[in-house]
């Protein structure tokens, strides 16, 4: 199955510390633009890469959506119920300039799992976290690490925004929507349930556990669901294994799931 990651899941590098020089009267200073020679290129500021403003255009004729304007984040939806969210992280230019890329991850989120998740959550008395705190409905993730994090982007591990010049990387933003549509036309969670423990934490698939059993559940995906709590069952008694380690929130999150499905 796929999956979905870690500042995403508290391995991950912050990909967004946004160490910019102070505002100067309320805007960010000259500095923080892309520059190429003495030039602006396309007058692209901080914000427009790190909002995700800069994108939007190209993307949306590509057929995606940018649900808020200070996020960088875009989705698609496919079929009735589920959605591929993309989030264009961002926060190296400043460093080093002329490196105009970042390090994106991808989501694949159920509409029908996260309106069950949510009425699971308002019957707990303390809520019902995540790792690293995903949207409601996440069940897979993609990041770096991901077999097939490579196909999405232009480089081994990040993606370039924008060219050397300063100009948008329409080819990048073109090959990631063209892997994201293929990525879905084959999507199986039966992948995912079949995967071992190494293969899961080294893809950090581990992480999304207990939303794969919830959204098996809800779509009365039976085998696959039993098939995937014996497997993870068998882990978390097992003393030698690593699943969940150290995670008292995905734990909980699990077992609260399970027990909700009364698979406990």
């Amino acid at each position: 199955m796929c999956a979905a990651g870690k500042s995403p899941h508290g391995r991950q590098k912050k990909h967004d510390d946004k160490r910019m020089d102070a505002p100067a009267n309320g805007r960010v200073v000259a500095k923080n633009r892309l520059y190429m020679g003495d030039s602006m290129a396309d007058n692209y500021t901080y914000r427009d890469i790190s909002s995700g403003e800069a994108f939007r255009e190209h993307l949306g004729s590509l057929g995606w959506s940018k649900p808020r304007k200070n996020q960088p984040v875009f989705t698609q939806e496919y079929g009735e119920d589920l959605i591929f969210r993309a989030a264009f992280l961002y926060a190296t230019f400043n460093h080093t300039p002329g490196n105009y890329s970042g390090i994106p991850a991808f989501y694949v989120m159920s509409k029908k799992w996260r309106k069950t998740l949510r009425k699971i959550s308002a019957h707990l008395d303390q809520p019902l976290r995540s790792v690293p705190s995903p949207h409601d409905g996440d069940m897979y993730f993609i990041s770096v690490g991901h077999p097939r994090y490579h196909e999405f982007v232009d480089h081994e591990a990040r993606m370039t925004y924008l060219r050397p010049d300063g100009t948008l990387n329409i080819e990048a933003f073109t090959r990631f929507s063209t892997a994201a549509h293929r990525f879905m036309e084959t999507f199986d969670l039966a992948d995912y349930v079949a995967l071992t423990e190494q293969e899961l934490q080294q893809q950090r698939l581990d992480t999304v556990l207990p939303d794969v059993l919830g959204y098996l559940s809800v779509n009365t995906m039976n085998d696959l669901r039993d098939e995937l709590y014996r497997n993870v069952h068998a882990h978390l008694t097992d003393r030698s294994a690593t699943l969940f380690a150290d995670q008292h929130v995905l734990r909980r999150r699990w077992d609260v799931i399970a027990d909700y499905f009364s698979l406990t």
